[in-house]
């Protein structure tokens, strides 16, 4: 029997011509595991709303074709009774934490089911500590960090125990040992075919082992669909997928590049280096040592720093009230033009040294430094003319209505005419891909756009230094190198560039330093490649290096020889 049932569904937003979604046809059976990827605006979270029915019992709009859920026509329910069918986790998760504290949070949706308060409880304390929030159950949900604010929601939605899940992008704000716990916890419950689960994600790889089906939608439509591992072997789909614009897995990626160069290796079974056949891996061992080029090559990207320091940090400590400690001790410098990387597990301190490099957070011990100024004395709008911060979550620092207005905050402080002021806003959304959205609303914008019209609101100014606080966040494939080829570009024209981030991938195609974060503490700080290879360091920040440095440090162990490979595309390069 199905769960979901969906025939030749249409939606188009009240007030936009284009469909939003277009003649969608799927069936998902009791118990089965789906997920749904593509590129920003391909329908994934309209398709989430109509599985909950926020669509077309909340948002306006044109419908036609059939939806039902669990036998139930949406349009003819109310969304509370369909809620107690269909758990969400919402993309911008923050809009679900609505109480004081993470354990009234989690009891929130079972105290209005009117389940009694010994079940409550007890979903309560199971919930929480499944997703790994034991001890923060007193502590405000907007105190947290983003990712654990993201497993909050979650917890909310596994207390429910719904029939279908319905998650989209629920490891956006996750490190990748967080993203591979939410993910285990999921097979866990799938393995009794009770529940089914819909899934709207950009970075798939966590779930492609052990879904059922992979659907991949662009423009409204179902492109691809079927198994995750024949979708991955078959040169049709997997082109169709690389056109949509698909985060596909490296491994996949690595062997669909060696049989376009006539290399022969097998089937692909594993998105783990340590499970390839070893067959494969001599293949590929073979290769390297008859290479011209015999040494894993270096990424070109941002020039030295050199100079005083740009960020000078001594004896950070900052506590927050209640006494959380966040920053312990913590001593860093940073020269002019570098391009720094910060990594760590949810809930390390990132954000919160970041706050303290533009001043919006003072030590509660030590002293932070920008340009020579005392953070703690300096005028902030001295500082932030010289600091531009973009927040995790973009809400929390756009406050105009229309896009136009928001970048007009920062420019008429450069005393610029009207004319000019137009000017460099069309160029600075030009630069962020959001040129369209001009004369647009900032409420229409999708969580991924608002991101991207924070960095452009914090570039109106002109800072010398920009601090990023996990710029990829729920951007599709396209817009994630977008910006991070942006974020290159402003390095390599002198700015300095400090990028926080749960990205691995991106850690080791764009940083040449990186810092690691720890309970408060930098636990090590150095150049990427030897830092992605330190497994000890990496496993004590909760983080793993990305499947083809894995890969790398193997094949460095079978050929003898140093391999620094930290993207595909440096491997690559070795059968060319």
């Amino acid at each position: 029997m199905s769960a979901i049932s969906i025939k030749d569904l249409t939606w188009i937003y009240a007030g936009s011509k284009k469909p939003a979604l277009d003649h969608i046809s799927l069936e998902i059976k009791k118990g089965e595991a789906v997920l749904i990827t593509g590129p920003t605006g391909a329908g994934k979270t309209t398709l989430c709303y109509c599985l909950n029915g926020l669509i077309p019992n909340f948002f306006f709009g044109y419908l036609s074709g059939s939806i039902k859920i669990d036998g139930y026509d949406p349009r003819y329910e109310e969304i509370s009774d369909l809620s107690r069918i269909v758990g969400m986790v919402l993309q911008d998760y923050t809009g679900q934490l609505l109480q004081p504290t993470v354990i009234d949070d989690v009891a929130f949706a079972l105290e209005n089911f009117g389940i009694p308060p010994d079940e409550i409880e007890r979903r309560v304390r199971e919930a929480i500590a499944t997703v790994g929030l034991t001890g923060l159950e007193e502590r405000n949900p907007h105190t947290l960090s983003g990712g654990e604010q993201q497993l909050c929601a979650i917890a909310s939605v596994i207390a429910l125990s719904p029939e279908i899940y319905v998650l989209d992008e629920p490891i956006s704000s996750l490190d990748p040992l967080g993203a591979e716990l939410v993910s285990g916890l999921l097979k866990r419950i799938l393995a009794k075919r009770e529940n089914t689960f819909v899934i709207m994600e950009q970075r798939i790889e966590p779930f492609l082992p052990w879904v059922d089906r992979l659907v991949v939608m662009d423009g409204g439509r179902i492109i691809v669909e079927g198994p995750p591992f024949e979708l991955l072997n078959d040169p049709e789909k997997w082109e169709a997928m690389m056109k949509a614009g698909v985060n596909l897995p490296q491994l996949g990626v690595l062997m669909n590049e060696l049989r376009k160069r006539g290399i022969p290796v097998e089937r692909l079974e594993t998105l783990d280096p340590i499970d390839l056949p070893q067959k494969v891996l001599q293949v590929i061992a073979e290769r390297i040592r008859n290479s011209p080029r015999m040494s894993g090559p270096s990424v070109p990207l941002n020039i030295k720093g050199e100079g005083e320091p740009i960020i000078k940090v001594e004896n950070l400590t900052h506590v927050y009230e209640g006494g959380i400690i966040a920053l312990k001790d913590v001593n860093l410098t940073v020269y002019p033009g570098e391009f720094v990387t910060i990594i760590g597990q949810n809930g390390s301190g990132k954000t919160t040294l970041l706050k303290h490099l533009n001043g919006l957070l003072k030590p509660t011990r030590g002293r932070v430094f920008v340009r020579g100024m005392d953070t703690s004395k300096a005028d902030p709008s001295t500082l932030s003319r010289i600091v531009g911060l973009v927040f995790q979550h973009p809400d929390r620092q756009l406050f105009k209505l229309r896009v136009r207005d928001e970048l007009e905050l920062g420019l008429k402080r450069l005393g610029l005419s009207k004319e000019e002021r137009a000017e460099r806003a069309r160029h600075i959304l030009k630069l962020v891909n959001l040129e369209h959205a001009m004369d647009g609303t900032t409420f229409n914008l999708s969580l991924a756009e608002r991101k991207r019209l924070a960095l452009a609101a914090a570039l109106s100014t002109d800072p010398e230094i920009m601090l990023v606080d996990e710029p990829t966040t729920g951007q599709d494939l396209a817009q994630r190198i977008e910006i991070m080829d942006l974020l290159v570009r402003l390095n390599r024209a002198g700015k300095t560039i400090v990028v926080v981030t749960h990205d691995m991938e991106i850690v080791a195609k764009y940083s040449k330093r990186v810092i690691v974060m720890n309970e408060g503490r930098i636990i090590a700080d150095g150049p990427t490649a030897s830092i992605l290879k330190d497994e000890h360091t990496l496993a004590k920040a909760h983080l793993r290096a990305p499947p083809i440095v894995r890969l790398s440090k193997m094949l460095s162990e079978m050929t003898n020889i140093s391999l620094d490979f930290l993207t595909v595309e440096e491997m690559v390069s070795m059968f060319d």
